[in-house]
């Protein structure tokens, strides 16, 4: 049902925002893509393991390894677009180089899980991407942190004010 309103959203974008930029059109495009991927592979793993292999789970067939390798890609994605627009808001390329290197690291350790899935499939040799799985884990939340906090510290010091907001309609404003 999610990915209707994906596909929904996606169309009714590329109908109404035709004036937007070609990059930021395949960036959009590149991300539903990974996503359909993810989505394919999760309902594939659904139908081997309840259906075709009932009972006798012990291997990890390809859909988890396409899972693990395109759930990854989407994220990594959205992150850029937002670390680019924290670089346009604040031109900071320090911050903005740590940001991405941060999402290099989880890029990388998520693909090395998918490498270790697909070299040893038997889940007795699950235990081989331990140190992967957490090390995608811990580094995609710490980046994620990284861009709020980034954000959140640039838009709390900019110098101009959105006169949108300062309006206060119901509640009574409070004079500075």
């Amino acid at each position: 049902m999610l990915y209707a309103v994906i596909r929904k959203q996606t169309w009714f974008y590329f109908k109404n925002f035709s004036r937007d930029g070609l990059g930021l059109k395949f960036l959009v495009a590149i991300t539903v893509l990974c996503d359909t991927a993810a989505l394919v592979a999760i309902y594939a793993t659904v139908y081997l393991y309840t259906i075709s292999h009932w009972g006798y789970l012990t291997k990890q067939y390809w859909p988890i390894v396409t899972f693990v390798a395109s759930t990854r890609v989407s994220p990594a994605l959205v992150q850029s677009f937002l670390v680019v627009r924290y670089y346009d808001l604040s031109r900071k390329w320090i911050v903005t180089v740590v940001i991405f290197v941060s999402i290099g690291l989880t890029l990388v350790t998520c693909e090395a899980s998918a490498a270790i899935f697909a070299i040893w499939s038997d889940y007795t040799e699950r235990y081989r991407s331990r140190v992967t799985v957490i090390a995608w884990l811990s580094s995609s939340a710490a980046t994620d942190i990284l861009i709020s906090l980034a954000l959140v510290w640039q838009l709390r010091t900019m110098k101009s004010s959105f006169s949108g907001t300062e309006r206060c309609p119901r509640i009574p404003c409070q004079s500075r």
